[in-house]
């Protein structure tokens, strides 16, 4: 069966106006149809990317190469649940993710010490350049006001799966570029790129990190 246009809501509506009316209602129509693409536009362009996405960090005790012995699962959104996974003993721990100051730190484990409150035993922490810090504040020292402090139990050289993959890549290429005999000023590029992405030895100092009361 047939419907008639006038009997649907956008018809009655349509039908209710005037030529002129529909007319002059056209311009500010398509304005608004303009506007809604170019927020969609805005949002996909500029505010996605700024969007926090889940990412693994991956740390290893001398080098940054083969498989990492420590990942970090870092979430979306901080502060967060993220994961502790050790390799060497296939043992992954689920951890407290959050930004402390340009440090990100995992906390998990259940404190032995007591002291009457529940606290983390472990804590992970990554800076700004990479460089990791495990500490185990079991093996801490008291304070007078009841905080622990600890100095790091091991250090790591760290770095984002997606850092890794871009460097192994560039690697490969500088490799094919000198094996192809090209000229090794167009092999510099890449060359410098490799060098960039490289990490330094982490500190030999002797900070002590606070515990943190859950």
């Amino acid at each position: 069966m047939r419907v008639p246009f006038s009997s649907l809501p956008l018809g009655r509506c349509a039908t209710g106006l005037s030529p002129l009316q529909i007319l002059l209602a056209l311009p500010l129509l398509m304005m608004c149809t303009v506007q809604l693409i170019v927020a969609v536009v805005a949002h996909v362009v500029l505010i996605a990317p700024l969007i926090a996405e889940e990412r693994t960090w991956l740390c290893d005790l001398h080098s940054l190469t083969g498989e990492a012995e420590i990942e970090l699962k870092q979430p979306a959104e901080l502060p967060g649940v993220g994961e502790v996974y050790v390799r060497q003993l296939n043992v992954r721990h689920p951890g407290h993710v959050y930004a402390e100051g340009l440090e990100l730190r995992w906390d998990w484990g259940t404190s032995r010490r007591g002291g009457g409150h529940s606290s983390y035993r472990y804590s992970f922490i990554v800076g700004p350049n990479g460089n990791g810090r495990f500490f185990d504040f079991d093996l801490g020292e008291e304070q007078e006001d009841g905080r622990v402090t600890a100095p790091p139990r091991m250090r790591y050289l760290c770095e984002t799966d997606a850092d890794r993959r871009a460097r192994d890549a560039a690697r490969r290429a500088w490799r094919e570029c000198l094996g192809s005999g090209a000229d090794s000023s167009e092999c510099r590029e890449i060359q410098n790129r490799i060098r960039r992405g490289s990490r330094s030895a982490p500190p030999t100092g002797g900070e002590k990190r606070q515990k943190h009361d859950q």
